[in-house]
């Protein structure tokens, strides 16, 4: 099955692509063989129904048939069309710009159905420069020390929990994607550069290291720390600027230890948050691929008890009075069970914790529900930010059947509407703002003054 030659040219080496790229696509997508063609994409639905005039079988199979990811750098922003009978396919927003190419996959409608490992091999080609800020960066050594400094920089000091094995091939990640048996403890200053040189909301990453202070983020010290030291550490940080509230971040899905750790270092910075910054870093692969989210999900599951003991540890510390929480992506997943588990225990719930804040979760509306009823009145103040164009939770719920994701639901819209009245859910509705640089999914951080007004507003800020 092959589309008319005048739409079409086949790709059999790397031409077009680029060798590394043509691998990529030659062994996820393709699973090693079969062809792989290209046709040049004006940006129109119409020249999509010109092309498939060609293929009435596939044109009757298949509904909006294109799927958009984001252009990073030299990166191709890659259109796909499957050739597979669907009921649906999400369609994602690419900032205005026009794509390079549609990709097919040829084969038989009749003889194949689109399972969710064939659209995530094909999606996550693309997917890592939609969902990740960090399109061009050092692999290793972000966390190694830098000793220059330069006028006019910040610094920000956090903490760190973490169920991550210690890393032993790279000093500059202090830990890797590997689960740990034990919660490990750690410190880290990093410098962030003047605000002339910035833009509030980015990540300015390094393209290689060590990293210009005067213009990007850079690790001033990073420590491994043992319990009682991190619990000294929290003392420490309260006495010397006064702070009796704690912070904990959780991040999200395809997060390596040194991207949680920069950007927390940017929200802590940009809020301009009084707390104490603590990080609880779980075991995600800090990759996109099919077998990295199934790892992530349940690395996530595998660390909740972890963060339950965490928010126990600073809840118990004397320096500290209250513990607000911020949960990303499948991070909120984490923390809502970790919740969940503390309601279980009696009067575990009518402590220090205060506020919990749900940025783009990636998490089953139905499980949400459930969760909110099993906590009970005595739960935390909840806040709930979320988008309808945030195009990594379409691409989850496709994934998980179709199931929406709480984080790109239509607040207005019923049961969500009742259900977050009923639960005293306050919701944000982030759907009209602007990704400036990256992904709808980080909107929250990157649009962070506009989220932190609506905040204010809302009696959720001081």
């Amino acid at each position: 099955m092959a589309f008319a030659n005048s739409f079409v040219e086949r790709v059999r080496g790397p031409e077009l692509l680029g060798i590394e790229m043509f691998k990529t696509i030659r062994n996820d997508v393709l699973d090693g063989g079969g062809d792989l063609a290209l046709a040049p994409w004006d940006g129109s639905q119409r020249h999509v129904t010109t092309m498939l005039d060609h293929e009435p079988s596939i044109s009757q199979n298949l509904k909006r048939p294109m799927i958009n990811l984001r252009r990073r750098g030299d990166q191709f922003a890659w259109y796909i069309v499957w050739s597979a009978k669907l009921t649906h396919y999400p369609t994602f927003q690419v900032d205005g710009r026009t794509p390079d190419y549609v990709i097919c996959k040829h084969c038989r409608v009749s003889s194949m159905a689109m399972t969710p490992r064939h659209f995530w091999s094909v999606a996550l080609v693309g997917l890592p420069l939609a969902v990740c800020g960090c399109a061009s960066r050092p692999t290793q050594g972000v966390l190694v020390p830098v000793a220059v400094s330069t006028q006019g920089t910040s610094r920000v000091v956090m903490l760190a929990a973490s169920t991550r094995q210690r890393s032993t091939t790279d000093a500059g990640e202090m830990f890797s994607g590997q689960r740990a048996e034990d919660l490990s403890y750690a410190s880290m200053t990093i410098s962030i550069p003047p605000d002339g040189s910035r833009q509030v909301g980015a990540v300015q990453w390094p393209a290689s290291v060590p990293g210009d202070p005067a213009r990007n983020f850079v690790t001033v010290s990073a420590d491994y720390l043992d319990k009682p030291a991190f619990n000294s550490a929290v003392a420490a940080a309260s006495k010397q600027g006064g702070r009796s509230k704690v912070l904990v971040f959780v991040h999200g899905f395809n997060n390596r230890f040194d991207d949680a750790v920069y950007r927390f270092a940017q929200i802590v910075h940009d809020s301009k948050t009084p707390a104490i910054p603590v990080l609880f870093s779980w075991p995600s692969r800090g990759e996109v691929r099919l077998r990295a989210y199934t790892y992530d999900r349940e690395s996530a599951n595998y660390s909740r008890d972890a963060l339950e003991q965490l928010l126990e540890s600073l809840s118990a510390h004397p320096n500290v009075k209250e513990i607000n929480i911020l949960a990303h992506s499948m991070g909120n997943w984490v923390t809502l069970e970790a919740l969940r588990g503390r309601s279980i225990r009696p009067g575990r719930m009518r402590d220090k914790v205060k506020n919990v804040m749900l940025v783009a979760p990636d998490v089953d509306v139905d499980v949400f529900r459930a969760q909110i009823q099993r906590m009970g009145a005595a739960r935390p103040r909840i806040a709930l930010f979320l988008s309808q164009k945030d195009e990594a939770l379409k691409l989850s719920q496709f994934i998980w059947d179709g199931v929406p994701r709480l984080g790109e639901v239509d607040p207005q819209q019923e049961p969500y509407r009742s259900d977050f009245e009923r639960g005293r859910i306050m919701v944000f509705d982030l759907t009209s703002l602007k990704a400036t640089d990256g992904s709808v999914h980080d909107i929250a951080f990157e649009q962070l003054n506009s989220v932190m007004a609506m905040m204010r507003q809302r009696g959720l800020l001081e």
